[in-house]
């Protein structure tokens, strides 16, 4: 069992997705999806000034790839839907439709044409049933877990068993499941994709 970790500085509701009974990691951080395994863990802590902070942590349960992803049923709420007033459902991270070629349609959602190589070269989405999702209501870490704490771009999955035990008692304390809205989310929420889009061109 490996834990990974990494910076979210972005966190929309889009990756990781945590809506609908399961939190998926479809689109972005993709040499994480390329390598993590059924039974790892994936953690994102917040940026600077509150690096310290956790944002999500789940338990990889299941690993699919995109057209696997599409096709499954129980991720069809996931996929962007933009004619309600829900937000969760304008952030669904579904959004790569395998066509006759081999190839992928991108649907419209909070990414772009720019991000289609990136998103897709991490080959695999990470599928969680347990997971603790805090968002605006990020928990401090305990400073005997800061080492699990990446605090540069990239991500760390060098973290001593110990470290990684420790890790999960800590969680225990906690409800699993959704615990906050997303960090960049208003306080009330809107029609619109933007008010939770990325602030960001494609790159």
């Amino acid at each position: 069992m490996k834990l990974y970790s990494y910076v979210l500085r972005l966190d929309t509701g889009f990756a990781p997705n945590p809506f609908f009974g399961y939190i998926t990691l479809a689109c972005c951080k993709h040499p994480i999806r390329k390598t993590a395994s059924p039974a790892d863990w994936v953690a994102g802590t917040a940026s600077s000034p509150n690096s310290t902070k956790l944002i999500y942590a789940m338990r990889v349960d299941e690993v699919l790839d995109f057209s696997e992803y599409f096709r499954d049923t129980r991720f069809r709420s996931k996929k962007p839907e933009y004619t309600g007033n829900k937000m969760m459902n304008m952030c669904g991270d579904n959004i790569y439709e395998p066509v006759p070629d081999g190839s992928f349609r991108q649907l419209r959602s909070m990414h772009c044409e720019g991000d289609i190589a990136k998103d897709l070269k991490g080959r695999n989405v990470l599928i969680g049933e347990q997971f603790y999702y805090f968002g605006k209501n990020a928990v401090e870490l305990p400073e005997s877990l800061h080492g699990i704490i990446k605090k540069r771009q990239g991500y760390k999955c060098n973290i001593p068993d110990y470290l990684i035990q420790e890790f999960l008692e800590f969680l225990s304390q906690y409800k699993p499941g959704i615990n906050g809205n997303p960090t960049s989310w208003p306080e009330t929420e809107g029609r619109e994709i933007e008010s939770c889009r990325p602030p960001r061109k494609c790159r």
